[in-house]
């Protein structure tokens, strides 16, 4: 009965209260309070809600972890539960068995027995864009070495690629009326494998729009300093 009026509790919670780490503090607090067996169970429904879910934000939650406190928890336990997760998620496994095994090393790990440590450990996971976790099918990936790719991309030809490009900077009005050209080009192939290589192509142009917001940042950053020495 506890299980569930945890389970009940949390999930009122997560409707009305900001997700932050303070959110995750509660969260632990009650997971560790479940059994066991339904631990793993409760902790994938966080996840999935956290992410799936847009809280009010009307409950506002005693702040457990301060924001200092939270960049030296991360900056001490996260590279260290994203290591058990790229370990994890590399397996493959079923989804039960991912998260049991992802739930009994936050709780049981020598490492995270803190109060402190196991909810960074929970927040860590909910900010991590691989989650929520899906077994992926795996025998539908299409491998390729670079001389392999090199020859798609030859068969393909610099005109179909250039209309990708240009389907991705076009200036069009909704989302889907770009995803609709662009998977009409890629449908226009009729190799597997040019395919693949188109829709790389696609990604590719989000990849240089990152780059260049990383850059931007990174000149502002700079710029900030300078005029910060300046006034010294």
């Amino acid at each position: 009965m506890a299980d569930k009026t945890n389970r009940e509790k949390l999930r009122v919670i997560v409707s009305h209260a900001q997700t932050d780490v303070n959110l995750c503090a509660v969260a632990y607090k009650m997971m560790k309070a479940c059994d066991s067996e339904e631990r793993s169970q409760v902790f994938e429904e966080f996840i999935k809600s956290v992410r799936r879910d847009e809280s009010d934000g009307s409950m506002k939650l005693p702040v457990v972890i301060t924001k200092r406190e939270e960049a030296n928890l991360m900056s001490r336990y996260g590279s260290y539960v994203d290591q058990k997760l790229e370990q994890l998620l590399k397996e493959n496994m079923e989804e039960s068995e991912f998260y049991a095994k992802l739930t009994d090393f936050i709780f049981n790990d020598e490492m995270l027995q803190d109060g402190k440590a196991g909810s960074i450990a929970i927040f860590d996971c909910v900010i991590d864009k691989r989650l929520p976790y899906h077994k992926l099918d795996t025998t539908s990936a299409i491998t390729m070495d670079n001389d392999q790719f090199a020859e798609v991309m030859k068969s393909i030809g610099d005109e179909a690629l250039e209309a990708i490009d240009s389907a991705m900077s076009h200036n069009f009005e909704q989302k889907t009326e770009r995803a609709g050209v662009v998977l009409a080009l890629i449908e226009s192939r009729e190799r597997r494998e040019e395919r693949a290589a188109m829709l790389i192509r696609a990604f590719s142009h989000y990849e240089k729009q990152i780059l260049q917001l990383h850059e931007r940042e990174l000149k502002r950053k700079l710029l900030r300093e300078l005029m910060s020495d300046d006034d010294e």
